[in-house]
């Protein structure tokens, strides 16, 4: 994609103060985990060369976003939460055509079918 899309930005989403997150700078206080994170390591097949840039989501905000999207009638996590958040940022900042990933159920988060 990078080599042949002029304009493709690569954005990694991580917890609020997570490792990664200190990694590009940010110097927030870690505000809890986004289910499907590990927010204290940072992968080590993860080529931060090809990462333009960083999107921290809180713990709610996670939550309330895959509340939404249940109402919608996608039943994804916390984390498809937090990546639909980071696409809505994607989009307001650069417009055009946003690509996010949604790979985890809702299913295997009870907490949050309670909390829905």
């Amino acid at each position: 994609l990078l080599k042949r899309e002029f304009g493709t930005r690569i954005i990694a989403v991580t917890s609020r103060g997570s490792e990664l997150a200190r990694r590009f700078g940010f110097t927030e206080s870690f505000e809890g985990e986004v289910e499907g994170y590990d927010s204290y390591h940072v992968p080590e097949n993860l080529d931060l060369s090809l990462v333009d840039e960083v999107y921290q989501v809180s713990r709610n905000e996670a939550l309330e976003w895959a509340s939404r999207l249940a109402e919608k009638g996608v039943l994804g996590g916390m984390s498809t939460g937090a990546h639909y958040l980071a696409s809505l940022y994607a989009k307001r900042r650069y417009g055009g055509v946003v690509v996010t990933v949604a790979a985890d159920h809702i299913l295997f988060h009870p907490q949050l079918l309670r909390a829905i």
